[in-house]
């Protein structure tokens, strides 16, 4: 504690012993809660015992000691930001005057208002970057929550020569993002702008008022910067990419509760001529589909648009009525949702176009991942980040989760049955079943409303790839497919050409040799002689691999190959079994999806030829067809085998 202190309290009051002056001083850091140095006390009960310092420039006390509620302060500083003088009417109809101003020692920094008299001396003073010392101010709690100093009639404030080294050295220097967000107070900041700002006019007290909203970012995180007033103006005509420097900015809460930093007439806003070396190679990178989770915000995707739904009201839950667009999105790692809000509905987006989104959040609802972009967020056609690969991820039956939006491909497998249901709301809508095959396996589909009918005129064994459709545990175990808001289909094959029979099917056991006849029957078995080759699919010659490359030495191509199948079955109708042959192209059509892993394990060993094994084929025992063909005589056994022309796989 400073004795000096005590000595100069003692000697203008005699009536106090040093115990008691030492019991205020004890008093008066108890009421400070520890925000109070012991001379710092000291100058506080000086003050409030109306003793006089020695003569000279005021001693004062230091910023960090100031708290609320105080009276007869005195400090000494730098005043490094001034707002204009603004003119305001009180409750009793007579006119006052105010200034602000902030202060910096060397232990840190507080906001000062001069009222009336004292506001307009200092207006006259240009009292920004000199030195002063404040006499009789008075502090309060401000509207923030922070600890203001007041000027009133009875203040004082001294302007002195000179600008003190140490309170130079006490301004701040920007700090990275991510170190601001996890602040509270002043802070200073450098980043580039992200997004297009955005002005709104507001009236308060019959005053017009303006707020800008943009964002920032440096290589650690990203932040809303939040500009009133004159400031707004300001920074209303920055531009994305600009480089921002602000000073004095102050981190408050949003009203979702994530940091802001806002500036006022007591920050500094600037925008840099040249880009920090820091910032200079700094370039956002989008994320990928997969990688957004629920609950997250400002996620940046570059994707490819599928599907775009017509823009549609929706009213808030305020009331109030706006639009509001959704697009399905695709890079090569997923799909996912996107609902473009208000302005954002206005733009002129084309299904196949490459967009930027940029501040979208994430949200989950029923197991599936969607974005939302909002007015803070951006939309941008064709930018330019390199196309990237954008295929579509397909995925299988047996590997689909319980829950998410996905695409797969296969065929239908008999014929949709469709029929009308009521919906909860009461209205009646069109609802279709089917089974849907890949070369995983198989599962139920449930398409909805115009879907329904769309799938009900498409014929069985259609090959089709499903856009957006929703995996869900089925009543009886197993994977179902369903379709949601996005959901769409593409027709990617016919079925095979259906079978014309004669007039009559034929039985098994009443075909003749050399005479075309048309059988229903299951198949029984799968013979191990049954094979695939690779051919060109130029000229149908097969192909050869020579150095690890494929050859068709017949047009001398190698980079176009289809499958050539043959399958050996044994058939059964009830009247007898007779053992069957199938080529291509019908043994392909009947070997579906499995022909593409097929073709792919060919390729990968290299191997001219491929054995079709029972247990790689298994789905199709038990299969029921209709088959047209020619029933012929086996040279090497002696015994009748049919050789199929047509075969088609049956409704079950």
């Amino acid at each position: 504690m400073s004795d000096h202190l005590i000595r100069i309290i003692l000697a203008q009051r005699k009536d106090l012993s040093q115990d008691m002056v030492m019991r205020l001083i004890e008093r008066k850091k108890t009421e400070s809660a520890g925000f109070l140095s012991d001379e710092g006390a000291a100058m506080l009960v000086a003050q409030d015992l109306n003793v006089e310092m020695e003569k000279g420039e005021p001693e004062g006390i230091q910023i960090k000691d100031i708290v609320s509620g105080l009276g007869n302060v005195t400090i000494r500083g730098q005043v490094t930001e001034v707002s204009a003088i603004q003119e305001f009417k009180r409750q009793n109809g007579s006119s006052g005057k105010v200034l602000r101003f902030v202060m910096i020692d060397q232990t840190g920094e507080v906001r000062c208002v001069a009222w009336d008299k004292q506001a307009e001396e200092l207006a006259d003073q240009q009292i920004q970057g000199r030195s002063v010392i404040i006499s009789h101010g008075y502090t309060r709690e401000g509207l923030e929550g922070n600890v203001e100093l007041h000027i009133g009639d009875r203040g004082e404030v001294q302007v002195t020569q000179g600008t003190p080294e140490a309170y130079e050295q006490s301004v701040s220097p920007a700090i990275s993002i991510s170190d601001a967000l996890k602040r509270e107070g002043v802070v200073d900041i450098v980043g580039i702008v992200k997004t297009p700002p955005r002005v709104i006019e507001f009236k308060k007290a019959n005053q017009l008022g303006k707020v800008l909203r943009t964002k920032v970012i440096d290589q650690t995180g990203r932040i809303t910067l939040v500009a009133w007033n004159e400031k707004a103006d300001d920074l209303r005509n920055v531009t994305v990419g600009e480089v921002v420097q602000v000073s004095g900015g102050r981190i408050k809460p949003s009203i979702g509760g994530s940091p802001e930093i806002h500036i006022d007439s007591m920050s500094r806003a600037e925008v840099l001529e040249h880009c920090p070396t820091h910032l200079a190679d700094f370039h956002p990178e989008p994320i990928k589909i997969s990688q957004i989770k629920a609950n997250m915000r400002d996620v940046d995707v570059l994707a490819k648009i599928l599907k775009i739904q017509p823009p549609s009201s929706v009213k808030r839950t305020s009331g109030d009525v706006t639009q509001v667009m959704r697009i399905l999105l695709v890079d090569d790692t997923g799909i996912i949702q996107a609902s473009l809000w208000d302005d954002k509905t206005e733009l002129n987006l084309k299904e196949g176009e490459i967009i930027l989104i940029e501040d979208a959040t994430s949200r989950e609802r029923l197991g599936e991942i969607s974005i939302s972009v909002g007015k803070s967020g951006g939309v941008s056609a064709n930018p330019k980040l390199g196309t990237g690969s954008f295929e579509p991820p397909q995925k299988k039956i047996k590997e689909l989760p319980s829950s998410g939006s996905f695409i797969v491909e296969g065929r239908i497998i008999g014929l949709p049955t469709v029929r009308q249901v009521q919906t909860s709301r009461g209205d009646t809508v069109d609802i279709a079943e089917f089974r849907f095959r890949d070369s995983s396996g198989e599962c139920k589909v449930v398409f909805w409303r115009d879907l329904a009918k769309q799938i009900a005129e498409l014929k069985q064994d259609t090959k089709i790839r499903l856009f957006s459709v929703h995996p869900r545990l089925g009543f009886k175990g197993g994977v179902e497919l369903s379709s949601g808001p996005m959901t769409y289909l593409e027709t990617i094959s016919e079925p095979p050409s259906e079978i014309k029979p004669s007039a009559k099917v034929d039985k098994i056991i009443e075909l003749k040799e050399g005479v075309k006849g048309t059988v229903q029957a299951m198949i029984l078995e799968l013979s191990s002689n049954s094979h695939a080759s690779p051919i060109c699919r130029k000229c149908g010659t097969e192909i050869e691999f020579k150095d690890d490359k494929a050859i068709c030495e017949s047009c001398g191509s190698g980079q176009d190959i289809d499958l050539s199948a043959t399958l050996f079955l044994r058939i059964d109708d009830g009247s007898g079994f007779i053992d069957s042959i199938v080529g291509s192209p019908e043994a392909n059509a009947l070997l579906a999806q499995d022909a593409k892993w097929i073709l792919r394990s060919i390729v990968e060993k290299k191997t001219p030829r491929i054995r079709l094994t029972v247990e790689t084929l298994s789905r199709l025992i038990g299969m029921r067809i209709l088959a047209e063909g020619l029933l012929i005589k086996d040279l090497k056994t002696g015994g009748n085998i049919f050789q199929i022309e047509k075969i088609h796989e049956m409704t079950a």
